[in-house]
């Protein structure tokens, strides 16, 4: 894969939540959030620990978390094998989710660290992360993947905003969905059904060599054996057929479909 060092300014980004997240319980809830959060902390720290692939994460409130790429990149291979594999992780476990893909500027990802520096200054204790002097114990809104990080820290770019836009307009289901503004960058080898505004990714049946790369070094296997992933979506469309609306169910069976 290539990488183009601040190209144009556009990281890519995965707006992604948890859908029915309002409905549950709240043990459910937190088991859902905590497969989630687990899941992308995984995929941070075995499979892209080290720039220039590390990953940015941002809990933006409630389910909604937003995974930044560290650099622009050729295509959106990645994006979407990373989207691909937390579906999959979701619906093994009767979770499903929704995803938006989108490109823009997320300048402030450096508007994170200052207040470590700040800290640093007043030469209060530090330790080495990153190969940076950052004073940890001061800090307990982050958690670090390897090389790269999660925050709760209020952020915000066009990044964000443009993959929250993109998953919000697109059909009501457990989608994986790319802006047709970006469509030059989705990979070929990717199924998907294009409308005249977004190409929808078909996360059920897809294999390509950058999802088995994530899932074998996650340890996830089942992951990869799209008959069992086909089953198990199939299985919680039927159980949830009375509780949700006909437009939802007949968008989300068009995955089944294709």
């Amino acid at each position: 894969m290539n990488y183009k060092v601040n190209a144009e300014n556009e990281r890519w980004s995965i707006f992604f939540d948890i859908e029915g997240f309002s409905n549950f319980d709240k043990m459910k809830r937190y088991r859902s959030f905590d497969l989630l959060i687990s899941t992308i902390y995984k995929i941070g720290s075995k499979v892209y620990p080290n720039s220039p692939e590390r990953l940015f994460v941002h809990h933006i409130g409630g389910d909604s978390i937003i995974i930044v790429s560290d650099f622009s990149e050729e295509d959106l291979t990645r994006p979407i094998s990373i989207a691909i594999v937390l579906q999959r992780m979701l619906i093994v476990n009767n979770y499903i989710g929704k995803a938006g893909i989108a490109l823009g500027d997320f300048a402030d990802i450096s508007g994170t660290w200052t207040n470590f520096y700040k800290l640093v200054e007043k030469d209060l204790p530090k330790k080495e992360v990153l190969g940076d002097l950052i004073p940890v114990k001061y800090d307990k809104s982050k958690i670090f993947l390897g090389d790269g990080i999660i925050t709760l820290i209020p952020v915000l770019g066009d990044s964000l905003v443009n993959s929250y836009k993109t998953q919000n307009n697109g059909p009501k289901c457990p989608n994986i969905i790319v802006s047709n503004i970006n469509e030059r960058k989705i990979p070929n080898n990717f199924i998907k059904y294009r409308s005249e505004f977004y190409t929808l990714i078909n996360w059920v049946n897809i294999s390509s060599i950058e999802i088995d790369k994530i899932c074998n070094k996650m340890g996830e296997y089942k992951l990869l054996d799209t008959g069992f992933i086909h089953k198990k979506y199939k299985n919680y469309l039927n159980g949830i057929e009375n509780d949700v609306s006909y437009k939802w169910l007949e968008n989300a069976k068009k995955l089944e479909e294709i």
